[in-house]
């Protein structure tokens, strides 16, 4: 059945628009003859709309395939009483009678709870390969997105108001189109699929470029003018989306990057506040950062702005640190790529606008604003680029640059081994700060990241530099925390292991067995399994980069057989001090200096020591605490570099407590 259509003035005689006879028969507001429609809005529009179908006995397409086109996974019209595929095989349409079925298939707002807050009924709807039909936890889903999620890595092209309209009008998929919405619902819910986020991320890039959304008219491309128009703003923002999570996932691999050292050229985000009342903001390009302009433009950026630039600076610290030292210029010149980087980085955060600054106070009204995990975001990402940067002057880092290091002042590599020492324990400092704040403030995976990244710092420092017992506690505190943050953001030992299996082992080696021991007493044995990963990948990227962790995916999935497969500190004074004010300084030594040696790459064998590692199990009853040498530890930690910086998947059977009893980094 159809909804009924508009008598012709030949059939019932009538001239005027909206008095259709059926309309009148039905007791709705006729639409008209008129394609325009004079002068009623879109609501009215809508609703008479919705009044016809009603009136009728059918209803609109809506959220939710019937049973016969679920079961067989093909694409449901979702037309009622009998969707069309259904009509033409003389299917018994069936809907389930929980979701379009209901008045208004949406529900107020006001319900807040997460998806891990929720029921068991909604609970179960996250396991689901489609939409949810249940109205509750469809708007339990779109609400945690644009609260937990629209503001993190450049995903906020959508515009919040509009979108909810058109989910209390019941349009959405019609306005958005579903694999939008599924979009949504899936991060919503967490669901964790590396391999198919690499291969789309590919596919958005191509997308982009066919619609020509990174060519923007040559009169857009000037900065200073004012821009309002909605549609385009969301253009850009969708490039810059697909331009941040490209880097992202490619962590300075142009074999993995659509982008590679290509920067969009069109406008920045403009501010929140003016894309929601869609105001005229000024232009601002991030080609003004490559020409030295960023004290003036960050000063005048919103969160969103702010992060698309850190992201470009990071992309520039992990390209760089896998390049080979040049020959005509030492990396402590004050002219070298690495110096001009580091000084690049702390412009921009000393330009920070002071409401982005961490502050106890600005975290509460981050927090209210529901933007709290963005601003940790950009925290921890900066302090990750200095370390990123800097942790090639510690032993065991053994990127490309590194090798710059072997001819370099003593001063200039003990500067920068405090630097790196300092952004690291800052990172744990962040992550203590948001554990008053709770999970929100650790929305963005890679505040786990970085917190691992940040710990083997510091456990290296430690046994490699400092060697005193204050460092060694201060270091033992901050891997507790670590540990702690592990087990808040990862309740399951599947997503635990990776972190959990590559910083243990450190530990033990490194003088912080009783952290280890620790954290096996406190955990359940089925949490303690390592995790099998596929074989070791070039490019110095580690284990739980999204590139080696998408190839995992895939290799499971290849070895599985099908029936295994699965289907689914800061002070009270509100001061705006920043946690980096104290931070050591990298002066740069403008002399003729001896050329940096070629650079080979190590293909050391690993330690024995290692190597035991692999095959005995450990007793942790009858071990007893060595000492070794500061020297000691940096021999190891040079024999160990590839587990380090990019091989570390290659010790497939690593179990977390391995008998390194009778093992002295001395002998």
């Amino acid at each position: 059945m159809s909804a009924p259509q508009h008598s012709t003035s030949t059939d019932t005689q009538e001239d005027k628009p909206g008095d259709g006879v059926l309309c009148v028969r039905l007791g709705v507001t006729c639409l008209g003859y008129e394609p325009d429609h004079g002068s009623m809005s879109r609501s009215e529009m809508l609703k008479s709309t919705e009044d016809i179908f009603k009136a009728a006995g059918v209803d609109k397409r809506r959220i939710g395939s019937c049973g016969e086109c679920r079961s067989s996974k093909s694409r449901c019209t979702r037309t009622r009483p009998t969707c069309q595929r259904c009509r033409a095989r003389g299917l018994n349409c069936v809907y389930r009678a929980n979701a379009a079925d209901k008045e208004d298939s949406s529900v107020s707002p006001s319900s807040q709870r997460g998806p891990d807050e929720t029921g068991a009924g909604l609970n179960h709807g996250l396991f689901s390969d489609v939409i949810p039909e249940d109205p509750a936890l469809l708007t339990c889903l779109i609400n945690t997105y644009f609260d937990r999620f629209h503001h993190l890595r450049c995903l906020a092209f959508i515009h919040k108001p509009s979108f909810m309209h058109s989910m209390a009008r019941a349009s959405v998929i019609q306005d958005y189109s579903e694999p939008l919405l599924y979009a949504m619902c899936a991060l919503s819910a967490r669901t964790d699929q590396h391999s198919l986020v690499f291969m789309l991320c590919g596919c958005v890039f191509r997308a982009m470029r066919l619609l020509g959304l990174d060519n923007p008219p040559r009169n857009s491309q000037t900065g200073g003018q004012l821009s309002g128009n909605l549609e385009e703003e969301i253009n850009h923002r969708i490039v810059w989306a697909s331009y941040t999570i490209d880097v992202l996932l490619s962590s300075g691999v142009d074999k993995n990057s659509s982008w590679r050292e290509d920067i969009p050229q069109v406008p920045l985000p403009c501010s929140d506040k003016d894309f929601l009342l869609q105001t005229p903001s000024p232009r601002r390009f991030l080609s003004n950062v490559d020409s030295g302009d960023t004290t003036t433009l960050v000063k005048d950026l919103d969160l969103l702005p702010l992060i698309t630039i850190l992201v470009l600076l990071r992309g520039k610290v992990l390209r760089l640190i896998r390049t080979v030292p040049p020959t005509d210029t030492n990396i402590w010149d004050s002219a070298s790529a690495f110096m001009l980087l580091i000084k690049e980085l702390d412009t921009f955060y000393e330009n920070i606008p002071g409401r982005f600054q961490m502050t106890e106070l600005n975290t509460y009204i981050h927090k209210d604003q529901h933007t709290i995990g963005a601003l940790f975001y950009l925290h921890f990402m900066y302090n990750a680029a200095i370390f990123d940067l800097t942790r090639i002057s510690l032993a065991g880092f053994s990127f490309p640059l590194a090798a710059a290091f072997q001819s370099s002042p003593p001063e200039i590599r003990s500067q920068c081994q405090e630097r790196c020492r300092f952004h690291a324990t800052t990172v744990s400092g962040l992550v203590r700060q948001g554990f008053n704040h709770g999970r929100v403030a650790f929305d963005d995976n890679f505040c786990a990241d970085a917190a691992l990244e940040s710990s083997k710092v510091q456990i290296i420092h430690s046994a490699t530099v400092a060697n005193d017992m204050q460092s060694v506690e201060r270091t033992r505190q901050n891997l507790r925390t670590t540990l702690k943050l592990f087990d808040l953001l990862y309740t399951s030992s599947d997503g635990q292991n990776t972190y959990v299996r590559t910083l243990l082992p450190l530990c033990i080696l490194f003088g912080f067995r009783d952290i280890a021991e620790e954290w096996r007493d406190s955990q359940t044995p089925h949490r303690m399994s390592p995790e099998v990963t596929g074989p070791a990948e070039a490019h110095h990227l580690v284990n739980f980069a999204p590139f080696r962790r998408a190839q995992t995916e895939i290799q499971a999935r290849q070895s599985a057989s099908p029936k295994t497969i699965s289907s689914s500190g800061i002070s009270a004074s509100q001061q705006t001090r920043r946690l980096n004010d104290q931070r050591p300084n990298i002066n740069s030594v403008d002399t003729i200096l001896p050329p940096t040696p070629e650079f080979e790459p190590q293909g050391q064998p690993m330690p024995v020591m290692m190597q035991n590692v692999i095959h005995d199990q450990m007793d942790m009853s009858d071990l007893e605490m060595v000492h070794p040498s500061m020297e000691d530890y940096i021999r190891t930690a040079g024999e160990m570099s590839d587990y380090l910086t990019w091989n570390m998947s290659e010790l497939p059977d690593l179990p977390l407590w391995t008998d390194l009893g009778s093992q002295d980094p001395s002998t």
